[in-house]
């Protein structure tokens, strides 16, 4: 069964079609959009098929996660688990 894709963008990745290829200026306006957005680079992956690499490619300065921002993650990881464990909600 064939993966589903949500974008355009998504899709086109899919098929290979955006491989090796630079990116175009609508595509970095939407990433400046995104940075000033603050969206994470993950969502950006995500929704719009662009990789990790490219981003960095051409944002070497977009914000990056802290060691704070994963702790806090990593205690939300664990509250969560444990309201699981005793059928709590969270």
């Amino acid at each position: 069964m064939p993966r589903h894709y949500a974008t355009e963008a998504g899709q086109a990745f899919a098929k290979g079609g955006d491989r090796g290829r630079h990116i175009t200026p609508e595509r970095l306006a939407l990433l400046h959009r995104c940075k000033e957005e603050e969206w994470p680079i993950q969502e950006i992956i995500r929704t719009y098929g662009i990789s990790y690499h490219t981003v960095m490619r051409y944002m070497p300065d977009y914000p990056r996660a802290t060691a704070q921002q994963g702790e806090l993650s990593a205690l939300a990881r664990k509250f969560n688990a444990l309201c699981r464990k005793h059928g709590l909600e969270a």
